[in-house]
């Protein structure tokens, strides 16, 4: 049976292509930016899927990319950095968001939790 993906799974997976294609044009393809980019859309790609692991690093990501952001603030670019991943993980911890890939919990932590 095919599940149904919540509206904010999807627009997550949009923001992220979004993301990477603007960077892509913007600073060219580099080893940094194609290594982080890959392993986002390998991320994303994990959470359409459901796999909870790829929403849990998802989350870890964009909250330590908040605070890192919050603890480098008088630079212009921390402010892009906290508005990009604060909307990341605004739509990472919606209700729709959560319980979609809370479907994909392996069985041993489910049964802990």
């Amino acid at each position: 049976m095919r599940r149904v993906r919540p509206h904010t799974v999807v627009v997550f997976a949009a923001f992220v292509a979004v993301i990477f294609v603007v960077a892509l044009v913007r600073e060219g393809p580099h080893e940094r930016l194609i290594a982080g980019g890959l392993l986002l859309l390998i991320l994303t790609f994990g959470l359409v899927q459901g796999v909870w692991l790829s929403w849990l690093l998802l989350t870890a990501f964009a909250a330590g990319d908040v605070i890192l952001g919050l603890s480098r603030w008088p630079v212009w670019t921390a402010q892009w950095i906290i508005a990009i991943n604060g909307i990341m993980l605004v739509l990472l911890l919606t209700r729709p968001t959560r319980r979609y890939a809370r479907r994909g919990r392996p069985r041993v932590l489910a049964r802990l939790g």
